[in-house]
This record gives structure tokens, C-alpha cells and sequence, in this order.
């Protein structure tokens, strides 16, 4: 493996265009190593990472005739910094309702990629003119190729977005709307990413301390136990306890003084396009029938305004995790649909 993919001097003999690997094109290698993609397909890489600058790829399909953009989510500290600009920021881009507003982090860097995206993808459209534009990426990446997807539509009006895991705090409510038509948002269970945004964590802050304030037990029992149901699934019956009289605690919460607010509620921001939800479905054990792993429904934005601690909250974010669960929907949709002909044909 690494005799073939690794190199030396492989800069010289490639015809690819790739900025931002170091002269063994160690990156590029790595990138075709997990990838399986073939040289002849890879239109572009760019490694750059800075602060509002994120890793992205082209490539032509030719099996589905497509241009594919592929944007790297967050895995070095300008990603963190790019994800932490959370706040709201003018975004105008022709087709949008007036006002619109974007996540100032992803807004910046969904710009600085379009500078450097626009000649690449006129140079792919002339080799291959009657291919599609497919625009991809995972968590920081979901959201830039939202945004992306946006500001390629007046010149790309066929234009197509996947967004693996994107952010809930993306675009303002009218923008958002603007974007189902052509922006599909994935997700996986309790992906504590795509309830993430200024706003919701703001709300969760607040009723955090409100809680913390309404409760006898020791706050730091309280915090540390929590954790441990978060990230072991392990009930602890002083929770239970401590929250046996919900009725008070919701009517202490109802009356408790609001906290000092640094975004307003008009700051709030939403997921891109339409939402397909992944959700492990449980089996009934007792039916003996062979049942689905996974069930999808589709959602909609505000049903991710409210962070959830849960146990599986940063796993189903991990993007080997959301690949495994999209496959496995997959499969058993082919599967059930072989069935369906299959019944089809008996019942003739």
C-alpha cells in the first residue's frame, strides 16, 4: 500500500490539480486511498484549512453524469474556530428573500470556496457540458455545500445538495424555506450537531441553571450523574428522585426570571432544504418478523431548535456512522421493493 500510494515526488507525474499537499502528496494519496476514486476522475483537490478556509474535492461522475463537489466537515482547529463564528450574518446572494441571514463562519467560507470553485467547474463543464452539479459534505461541510448550493443556483439552476448531518443553526427561517426545493439535509437519531446553533444553545443554558436552581440535590451529583446517562445510557435513581415532583419544577421554570440573552429570538437560524431523519427502529421481538433496522420519516427545521443530551448524541454524528445507517435504508428499500414485485407477480 505504500509503494503504490504513497509516492515521492508524485507532484510531477500527476495531471491532477491539487493545492495545499506537501511534495509526497501524502494527502492526495490518502484521499484516493479511502476514496477508490481514480485519478482520471478527480478534477480537483484543495487542502488549504485555514480559518474560514475548508478542504474540498471535485470530481466527474461518470456513472451518474455529474460534477460532484465534496466539502471535508470539521477534523483540525480552523474547522472549530470556522464551526464557533456561530452567529447570524448578512448573506445576499441572488434568488433569496431580502434579509436573509447565514452562520457567519460557514457564510465566509462558503464565499472564499466559490472564488476558488468557479473556474474549476467551468473548466469541468467544458470536458463534460452535458453533466449535472451535485454539491456534498458532512457537518461543517453540510452546511458550506448548503450555502454553496445557493450561491452556484442562478448560474447552475439544476444545482443538487446533499447535506450529510448539517447544522440546525444554518439560515434564517425564509432562506431556508427557499432552499427545499433543491437542498435535502440527512440526518442520523439524536446527531447532537444538527440541533446545534446560537439560539438553542442559549435555550439550553438558560433552562440548564433554571433547573439547576429548582432542585435540592448537589448540583455537581447532578451534572456528573448526567453525563454519565448521556454518555453510558446508566439511569441513576437520584435523578429519578430529583425530578419526581415535575409538576413544581415546570411551574418554577414558567415563572423563573429570564437570564440576560446575548441573541435575540429574530438571530435564530435553521437546517438547509428538506430534512430526511434516520431513526433506529426497535423491533418487536415478540412478532418473530424480520423488521427494518431503521425507520425515515421527513421532518421539518423546527423539530432540531431544542438541544437533547441522549446517549448516542455525538456517535450518530460521526460520519462512518451516518454512511452505515444511509446504506442500510438503502438496502432494505431494495430489498422491500423486490419483495413488492415479487408479490406482484404471484398475485397475476
Amino acid at each position: 500500500v505504500f509503494q503504490v500510494h504513497f509516492e515521492c515526488f508524485s507532484c510531477s507525474l500527476r495531471d491532477v490539480d491539487v493545492d495545499g499537499d506537501n511534495c509526497c502528496m501524502c494527502n492526495y494519496a490518502g484521499l484516493k486511498y479511502v476514496s477508490k476514486v481514480d485519478d482520471s476522475d478527480i478534477v480537483y483537490v484543495s487542502f488549504t484549512n485555514k480559518v474560514f478556509e475548508v478542504a474540498f474535492f471535485v470530481i466527474a461522475d461518470h456513472e451518474g453524469k455529474n460534477i460532484v463537489v465534496t466539502i471535508r466537515g470539521t477534523i483540525s482547529l480552523p474547522d472549530m474556530f470556522t464551526d464557533l463564528a456561530g452567529g447570524s450574518d448578512e448573506f445576499v446572494v441572488e434568488g433569496l428573500p431580502e434579509g436573509s441571514r447565514g452562520h457567519k463562519g460557514m457564510v465566509l467560507s462558503a464565499s472564499k470556496t466559490m472564488q476558488t470553485l468557479q473556474p474549476v467547474l467551468e473548466k469541468a463543464f467544458q470536458k463534460y457540458p452535458d453533466y449535472g452539479l451535485i454539491v456534498t459534505g458532512h457537518s461543517l461541510g453540510a452546511g458550506v455545500a448548503a450555502l454553496l448550493g445557493i450561491m452556484l443556483k442562478p448560474k447552475y439552476p439544476k444545482v443538487k445538495v446533499f447535506a450529510f448531518s448539517g447544522p440546525a443553526g444554518l439560515l434564517s427561517r425564509e432562506a431556508a424555506k427557499y432552499t427545499e426545493s433543491f437542498v435535502w439535509t440527512i440526518g442520523l437519531g439524536d446527531d447532537l450537531v444538527m440541533r446545534l446553533g446560537v439560539l438553542s444553545v442559549q435555550d439550553f443554558r438558560d433552562k440548564l441553571i433554571q433547573s439547576l436552581h429548582a432542585t435540592r440535590l448537589p448540583k455537581y451529583r447532578i451534572i456528573l450523574k448526567s453525563i454519565r446517562y448521556a454518555f453510558f445510557s446508566i439511569p441513576e435513581s437520584d435523578l429519578d428522585s430529583a425530578w419526581e415532583n415535575s409538576d413544581d419544577l415546570e411551574s418554577h421554570l414558567l415563572h423563573a426570571p429570564n437570564l440576560p440573552r446575548a441573541f435575540p429570538e429574530t438571530d435564530r437560524l435553521f437546517i438547509a432544504g428538506r430534512v430526511l431523519h434516520i431513526r433506529r427502529h426497535k423491533p418487536d421481538r415478540k412478532s418473530g418478523k424480520q423488521e427494518p433496522k431503521y425507520s425515515i420519516k421527513w421532518a421539518i427545521p423546527d423539530d432540531f431548535n431544542v438541544v437533547q443530551v441522549m446517549p448516542r448524541m455525538l456517535l450518530d454524528h460521526l460520519p462512518e456512522n451516518v454512511y452505515d445507517a444511509v446504506k442500510s435504508v438503502v438496502s432494505e428499500s431494495r430489498t422491500s421493493a423486490s419483495r413488492s414485485v415479487q408479490v406482484a407477480v404471484i398475485a397475476q
